[in-house]
């Protein structure tokens, strides 16, 4: 008895063929953090009305805005600011405390 029946792979249910013309977005960076940037992370941060808060490895929180604040290296747009990534910083000091001058995403 020969068994002419065509047959097919087992799949798990939620299986979905993957496209073929699938391509990132952006390479993936890596940044050298090696540098003279104080470390911190990002606490909050509100894409929309461009400001946020960085944690500095002492716990201190401070403010920027990225009307003052500049971002610098391969990562220096605001996409790559998400709250808890990793930043070096340039602090500078005003009538209403610190403020962040310079941000590098990590």
């Amino acid at each position: 008895m020969k068994n002419d029946a065509p047959k097919f792979d087992v799949r798990d249910p939620n299986w979905l063929p993957v496209p073929f013309a699938i391509e990132r977005e952006t390479e993936l960076q890596f940044v050298e953090e090696n540098d003279l940037f104080p470390k911190g992370s990002v606490s909050s941060f509100y894409p929309r009305q461009g400001y946020g808060v960085i944690k500095d490895a002492k716990g201190v929180d401070l403010y920027f805005n990225l009307d003052e604040a500049a971002l610098v290296g391969p990562k220096g747009d605001k996409k790559y600011l998400v709250v808890g990534k990793r930043v070096g910083f340039d602090r500078s000091r005003t009538s209403e405390g610190d403020r962040v001058i310079k941000i590098k995403v990590y």
